[in-house]
């Protein structure tokens, strides 16, 4: 299906407006299918732009909606996220799953390059496969992470044990069965706490569009369409030397956002600093920008990102 969303390119004096086209995709894998919606010209390879943890892929509509007017934006929900496909019974989520979809998505829409626009965990990803592939990806773009934060690896060990007990405790719930509903005040409220109070709470909207589902045995409310199994992911240490090792890899031009307000206080210190250090000494293509705002500046603070996004895509003729 496709729609087309309005808004003002002023958005000071309102002068101009623009209907941007926004068409639901679907690209197949073996498990089932990974939901996107693609923002602008479908004939012009668009930014890859990958969600964070529990997040879907409307929390880049803001971002989308100013910019996707110069460049397309494919914004993807990540399997067990929005409206993708869970992944299998049995599996654990975990963030090199994102590595894999960027290939099957790249080889199915048989593009020569990849260009990523990611956030959080989803900007891990996303600088894991360009590690992997640097020839495959001509820019990254990264609001926040390109490696998680340092943990006390004792804490580690007990979040991968819980998690692991939580995964096993979750196999009877299937897709086609029905979590707890709520109404969605309800809704709202605990993406709001869920996501650490980060998302304005007038934005979270844009993630409900995408993340919930109407209850068949409650009418009137409304349960989440993610994959219960998402909350307990594999986060288990990994050898920063290979890390490191890959973020070396990593020669194309890279745009990097911090947060000022992030509550992630620690990618400013240790592993995360050091690697961003790297990758400032090794990359003549680096830049970073720190911004106003908390862990999710892209939706709540789209308007501060945009302009250095376009600047970055310009600089590196991204609009040819």
């Amino acid at each position: 299906m496709t729609a087309a969303v309005t808004w003002n390119s002023n958005s000071s004096t309102g002068a101009e407006q623009i209907q941007i086209p926004v068409k639901e995709v679907k690209i197949p894998v073996p498990w089932g299918n990974i939901v996107a919606k693609l923002w602008g010209n479908e004939n012009k390879r668009p930014l890859l732009a990958i969600h964070g943890w529990q997040d879907n892929c409307g929390v880049w509509d803001p971002l989308a909606s100013l910019i996707s007017d110069k460049v397309p934006i494919l914004a993807i929900d990540m399997p067990g996220h929005g409206f993708s496909s869970w992944l299998p019974p049995g599996i654990v989520y975990d963030t090199w799953e994102i590595v894999r979809c960027i290939q099957a998505i790249k080889e199915y829409l048989k593009w020569d390059k990849v260009s990523i626009l990611g956030h959080s965990m989803g900007s891990i990803g996303g600088a894991r496969y360009c590690g992997l592939f640097p020839e495959d990806v001509d820019m990254v773009m990264s609001v926040e992470n390109f490696v998680y934060e340092d943990m006390d690896i004792n804490i580690r060990l007990q979040m991968h044990i819980f998690g692991l007990k939580k995964v096993q405790l979750s196999k009877s719930f299937e897709p086609t069965s029905e979590p707890p509903a709520y109404t969605m005040e309800e809704i709202i409220e605990k993406w709001y706490l869920g996501a650490d109070k980060s998302i304005l709470k007038e934005n979270i909207p844009y993630l409900v569009k995408q993340g919930v589902k109407p209850s068949t045995k409650h009418p009137g409310k409304f349960f989440f369409s993610r994959d219960i199994r998402v909350k307990y992911g594999s986060f288990t240490p990994e050898n920063n030397d290979y890390l490191e090792l890959l973020m070396r890899r990593v020669k194309c031009p890279v745009l990097y956002f911090r947060a000022k307000d992030s509550h992630y206080k620690s990618l400013s210190k240790g592993f995360p600093l050091k690697v961003q250090k790297l990758l400032q000494e090794n990359n003549p293509h680096y830049e970073s920008h720190l911004v106003e705002g908390t862990h999710h500046i892209h939706i709540n603070n789209a308007d501060k990102l945009a302009p250095v996004i376009l600047e970055f895509l310009a600089k590196h003729n991204r609009f040819t």
